[in-house]
């Protein structure tokens, strides 16, 4: 699927991305470039859910999850490693 983006959306997620330093603006902003760049998996989508299943994809195919993936640390005492910047 091909999408049409203006260019200002794409200065205003680059400067999202910039500016992002806390826990719930790296998961709001990874959800926002879901929603934007890959809509397919959007649980909004009226086949977010295949035979009802969460769907297994590859990451690096959408920007939302790749950015996701940037900020997210398993084992730490949270989900960025980050203790106490939430």
């Amino acid at each position: 699927m091909k999408l049409h983006i203006p260019e200002l959306v794409f200065k205003a997620m680059k400067q999202a991305e910039d500016l992002a330093e806390h826990s719930w603006e790296y998961g709001t902003l990874a959800e926002a470039l879901v929603e934007l760049l890959s809509p397919q998996l959007s649980v909004f989508n009226t086949d977010s859910f295949p035979s009802h299943r969460v769907p297994i994809v590859d990451a690096k195919h959408h920007p939302g999850l790749m950015y996701a993936v940037k900020h997210i640390k398993l084992g730490e005492p949270n989900l960025t490693g980050e203790e106490g910047k939430y």
